[in-house]
């Protein structure tokens, strides 16, 4: 079968329609990947943002929890305590576990701050 004229227009119209798509592909993977970043910074912000209120409810419940539980314990196992000591000692402890979920607050503010200043711009 010998190559008509036809077939060499069609043929030379075929490549270059797809050289026309393939020097378009970086373009197409440039838009996708921007979207695609764009798609996942608002998940990942959506999900650091509940992270942060559940951590503050939790934080909140476990520091209300320490602060109920020690005068128990120490009275179970420490009667002769003083209350005035007692309340002394309550007070050191939730002072001292509050510090730590301050501390564990800042980091995840920090972590949601550095991620919005990397996150693509819309």
């Amino acid at each position: 079968m010998e190559p008509t004229e036809d077939m060499v227009v069609v043929s030379r119209a075929s490549l270059e329609q797809l050289q026309r798509q393939i020097d378009s592909l970086p373009d197409v993977f440039a838009k996708t990947t921007q979207e695609l970043g764009r798609a996942l910074s608002a998940r990942l912000s959506t999900a650091l943002d509940e992270l942060a209120a559940q951590l503050g409810e939790t934080t909140d419940d476990a520091l209300r929890a320490i602060r109920d539980a020690i005068p128990v314990v120490v009275a179970q196992y420490a009667p002769e305590i003083e209350p005035v000591v007692l309340d002394a000692i309550t007070e050191a402890i939730y002072a001292r576990a509050a510090e730590r979920f301050a501390t564990l607050h800042a980091a995840q503010r920090i972590l949601r701050e550095r991620f919005a200043e990397q996150s693509p711009q819309e």
